[in-house]
């Protein structure tokens, strides 16, 4: 059940016997969720880039908004103690 919820699928899973056949496979299963965990945690990174992203786009449509132009964010008028924090 914990496979299905990791996305982790495998076409033809191989039938193990109770004892050493399990056994003999604990490192290559403990390497295919460390392979997965590798790339989930990359996954993550790329969101959370992407999130910072559109946090940004957020701020500037929304003051630009406010001040009902987007002249506010021209090089000059950009007033750094109101810029989003990080």
């Amino acid at each position: 059940m914990f496979e299905k919820n990791c996305h982790v699928y495998q076409r033809n899973p191989p039938v193990y016997k109770m004892g050493t056949a399990m056994d003999a496979s604990l490192q290559e299963r403990y390497n295919m969720f460390l392979e997965r965990k590798r790339i989930v945690d990359e996954q993550i990174k790329e969101l959370e880039a992407t999130q910072k992203i559109i946090e940004h786009k957020c701020w500037y449509y929304r003051t630009a908004l406010e001040a009902g132009t987007e002249d506010i964010h021209k090089k000059d008028s950009v007033n750094i103690e109101k810029l989003p924090c990080e």
